[in-house]
């Protein structure tokens, strides 16, 4: 369980969700906000059709990430509006995960989207991060930006900062406690991949535990020998024991040990985040 301000949730929900794929036959399984929790931070992750927006606020919890649907997302928004401070509980006592909102006696339950394609953001910001540099070295002119595109990052914050990664690629947008993407375009000054990566080496970093001799990667999508999909949903406490979530079927968790045993080794899913 996590204590945290309503206003600290509402302001990561509305840097992020403004980025969500404005195509109306988008697959739903990526019409997500994901709520990922590290033991430092909880991150609000929005992929558009062309961007990706990541927004944080500290905390001190436990690892778990969860894919909310969007319109559980922005029911979530609006029930915060009254709050001042509430508690956030990843909830797995009853199947499928829940999360659970409590402001003294008001609550408010989500269910976490288990079928939700993977936004595997770290690796795309990481990654790109670490070409801002040779984007540098190589220089470039000024490109002209739409309106529409300034507007969809002024939520970040009041100064955000545009890094050209050159070629046409695209550019990387910073912001304090937010970092983002957008594919097709440039910007005027490069800046280099300590001044964008360095303050966000903590939310960089995988969570991952291993268990009988394999690691595992929360939030991370796997298979069994039957195909059937299983979501890693949290990293498990001293002593306690890991649990997988059915991608495929509603309300079914199971302990890891179990699945393994009656369905075999569970192998990596390659979830492609399209941009």
């Amino acid at each position: 369980m996590i204590t945290i301000k309503a206003d600290a949730l509402s302001a990561i929900l509305d840097k992020t969700m403004p980025h969500r794929d404005s195509e109306d036959d988008a697959p739903a399984e990526r019409d997500v906000v994901v709520l990922d929790c590290t033991r430092g931070y909880l991150h609000a992750v929005v992929q558009g059709g062309r961007t990706l927006a990541v927004a944080r606020t500290p905390v001190r919890g436990s690892r778990w990430m969860a894919p909310l649907e969007r319109a559980d997302a922005l029911a979530l928004r609006s029930w915060l509006e009254p709050c001042v401070t509430f508690s956030l509980t990843y909830d797995m006592t009853k199947g499928l995960p829940r999360l659970r909102f409590t402001d003294g006696p008001a609550e408010f339950v989500v269910p976490v989207a288990a079928h939700a394609a993977r936004v595997r953001w770290r690796e795309v910001l990481g990654h790109l991060g670490a070409c801002v540099d040779e984007a540098g070295e190589q220089g470039g002119g000024p490109v002209r930006l739409r309106s529409e595109d300034l507007a969809l990052w002024e939520p970040a914050g009041a100064e955000v900062d545009f890094h050209s990664l050159g070629c046409g690629l695209g550019f990387l947008v910073s912001a304090p406690d937010f970092r983002g993407f957008q594919a097709a375009g440039e910007l005027f000054a490069p800046a280099t991949s300590k001044q964008f990566a360095e303050p966000w080496t903590a939310s960089f970093r995988m969570s991952t535990f291993l268990h009988q001799g394999t690691l595992y990667e929360v939030g991370a999508h796997y298979a069994d020998v039957w195909g059937q999909r299983w979501l890693m949903p949290t990293k498990p406490g001293p002593g306690e024991e890991p649990v997988v979530v059915s991608a495929d079927a509603a309300a079914v968790l199971l302990p890891l040990a179990v699945v393994l045993h009656v369905a075999g080794p569970l192998i990596p899913v390659s979830d492609f985040l399209p941009l």
